[in-house]
């Protein structure tokens, strides 16, 4: 709604200024110009521009590579500890990875 307002602030200065150079000739259309222009860079210098927001946590895209990340090496440690008949290395490995996911998770 605000970029909408200015806009028609923007389209009412250059239909004034167009007025103004219709009225005093093409002889004053620098000065016209730069007196627009001005205004212009005025509105941008005051205008707030959005900042983009830093340090709110993960991205889903970082959790998905996560999540995939731990998949990609649970499965091998996995099969390892079983293989050799640890249970409870198997519990450890499962606790470090979830331990891992949900600390990257918590962040921010």
């Amino acid at each position: 709604m605000e970029k909408q307002t200015d806009s028609d602030e923007i389209e009412r200065e250059l239909r004034a200024t167009l007025s103004a150079r219709r009225e005093v000739g093409p002889d004053y259309d620098d000065h016209l110009i730069e007196a627009f222009m001005q205004k212009l860079n005025q509105r941008a210098l005051v205008a707030p521009t959005p900042q983009p927001q830093t340090g709110h946590g993960p991205t889903s895209g970082q959790r998905l590579a996560l999540g995939i990340v731990s998949l990609v090496f649970l499965i091998p440690l996995a099969a390892v500890t079983i293989s050799d008949g640890g249970l409870l290395a198997f519990g450890i490995i499962c606790c470090v990875v979830l331990g891992i996911n949900i600390a990257f998770n918590a962040r921010g």
